[in-house]
Parts: C-alpha cells; sequence; structure tokens
C-alpha cells in the first residue's frame, strides 16, 4: 500500500482490500481478549482503521504513527465516526509513554514498514502492563501475497520494496510467542466471486494452507513486570 493516506483507505474500497480487512478484523477479534474499558495502543496506526473499531469496543484507545498526514487523517477519520480516541505523532521505537500504562498494545500490519521491528515490541512491552498483553499482525514472507509484492516491487517503486516480511516462526520468535495463526488465501486479481468463495471457506482452507496464509497474528501475554526505562513521558 502506498505511504499517502487516500491511496491507503482507498485500498481498502477495492473487492481485495474489502475481503482482506473482513478476513484480518475476524482473526484479531479472535485475538482480543475483553477491551471494554481498558487502555488500548494502537502502533502503526495509520488512518486509524483499528483505533476506531477498538475504541467502538468501548475500548479507550491511544493510536501512534510516525507519519504527520497518517495521524491527520486518523483523527478526522474519528472525529466524523464520533468515536473518542487520542492519536500521536511518534517514532515506534521511542514512545512517550510511561512503563507499564498500557492494558493492551497492538500492532497490525505495521512492523512490515518499521526499520527495527524488534525495537517496537521492546517499547510495547515496556509501555504495557504486567498480566496485559501484545497482540501483532504482519504479512507473512512465505504466501503468495508477500511473494507477489515483493517481487512487483522490483519493477515499480513502492513501499514494499524496503518493507520487511516474516514467516510465522521469525514472528514468533520476535514477540516471544508460542503460537500463531494465518488468513487470506486469495490474490488481488482475483474477481470479487471468487473472494467471497475464499472468504466463506477461509476456516477450511486454513486448516490445510495455515502457513501460507498471507496475513499472520499473534497475541503474547505480558507475564513480568515492564523494566524501567529512562524514556518517560506523559
Amino acid at each position: 500500500m502506498s505511504n499517502s493516506p487516500e491511496t491507503y483507505d482507498a485500498w481498502y474500497e477495492r473487492p481485495f482490500g474489502s475481503y482482506a480487512d473482513r478476513l484480518e478484523k475476524n482473526l484479531i477479534c479472535k485475538l482480543l481478549p475483553e477491551v471494554d474499558r481498558k487502555l488500548i495502543l494502537d502502533l502503526g496506526c495509520g488512518t486509524g482503521n483499528y483505533s476506531i473499531m477498538l475504541a467502538g469496543m468501548g475500548a479507550y484507545v491511544i493510536g501512534v504513527d510516525a507519519q504527520l498526514p497518517m495521524v491527520v487523517v486518523a483523527k478526522e477519520r474519528s472525529k466524523m465516526m464520533r468515536q473518542d480516541l487520542e492519536v500521536v505523532l511518534a517514532d515506534a521505537g521511542t514512545l512517550p509513554f510511561r512503563v507499564g500504562v498500557f492494558d493492551l498494545s497492538v500492532s497490525i500490519l505495521a512492523l512490515c514498514f518499521i526499520r527495527v521491528p524488534r525495537c517496537a515490541i521492546e517499547e510495547m512491552r515496556r509501555t504495557t502492563k504486567q498480566r496485559g498483553g501484545l497482540i501483532v499482525g504482519t504479512l507473512n514472507k512465505w504466501s503468495l501475497y508477500g511473494i507477489g509484492k515483493k517481487i512487483r516491487s522490483l519493477f515499480i517503486e513502492s513501499s514494499y520494496r524496503s518493507a520487511i516480511f516474516h514467516t510465522p516462526f521469525e514472528l514468533m520468535r520476535l514477540v516471544d510467542a508460542e503460537e500463531w495463526d494465518s488468513t487470506i488465501f486469495g490474490l488481488e486479481w482475483m474477481p470479487k466471486w471468487l473472494l467471497e468463495v475464499l472468504y466463506w471457506t477461509d476456516n477450511q482452507l486454513r486448516r490445510i494452507f495455515k502457513p501460507f496464509g498471507a496475513f499472520l497474528a499473534t497475541r503474547v501475554a505480558i507475564l513480568t513486570a515492564p523494566a524501567n526505562a529512562v524514556i518517560n513521558k506523559v
């Protein structure tokens, strides 16, 4: 997807974008604990897709993005949809929050575009409470979709050229998780009717082709108290 907020949002209006968004949200919602009245960090919130969804579920959400145009659009969208959330301009590697302030931290499809993903994960851990959790979603290096994006970026300049995709096992090592799941087995060139068939058969496809789903997600519990850090703001 493009770094332009307009192009970013327009992608979700296309048949494949709508298909992918529904499946991604289905999987993330399966991983979510009860979020009502919980304080949640949405790292790499973009134009607010998940921040707005979580706020609609009763959570208090703080979205963070490193790109000012995304922050501006996320704020505008949240007001338009009458969802009360904060959106902050900040770098994923140096979050301006206290140790252990969030009940849950999520990052959906942002780690691909963060130069040092491990630093972002460590910041999510630092700012999340003991007995809280992390939920991370990223693109799968083993998927046909991911391979296609990388090949296409060799010939057409896009943000995917420098993106970092992960295998399921790389994702588990990155976040210190013990399990993962995947979804999305369709491709962008497929017609809308075929994408609908794949949407309704995704559970069956996942049982057979789980290592090759385009979208990977995992949840990990924070079992120990966050380490103290020099960074302390808000």
